[in-house]
């Protein structure tokens, strides 16, 4: 084999190398939402909204909501979470009392 066909070859390798990297790197990046949920208690004499119960919650769902209720501040949820229902319902009702749910999102 030539010189410039090691040479053509070691580019090509490198090439593909550092394409498959960076490939790897943007995926990574792109999955990689954080979620976080607080809770709050909401007014219930003054409520107008949407609500869900507490055991309408998956099992994951309650998890979290209870792990958020019992901390004061964000709490990051797992993967296996969907958030959206916290977005798509105003609050949940759990033992009577009505709490706010708000999710964020972050790397």
């Amino acid at each position: 084999m030539s010189k410039r066909s090691t040479i053509l070859i070691a580019i090509f390798v490198i090439a593909i190398v550092v394409t498959s990297g960076a490939y790897i790197v943007s995926q990574r990046l792109s999955t990689e939402n954080h979620e976080a949920i607080s809770v709050e208690p909401v007014n219930g004499s003054n409520f107008d909204g949407h609500l869900i119960s507490y055991d309408n919650l998956t099992a994951a769902q309650q998890s979290a909501f209870l792990d958020a209720l019992n901390e004061d501040g964000l709490v990051e949820v797992d993967d296996d979470v969907d958030t959206s229902v916290w977005i798509e319902y105003d609050a949940v009702r759990y033992r009577g009392d009505l709490f706010r749910v708000y999710v964020a999102v972050g790397d």
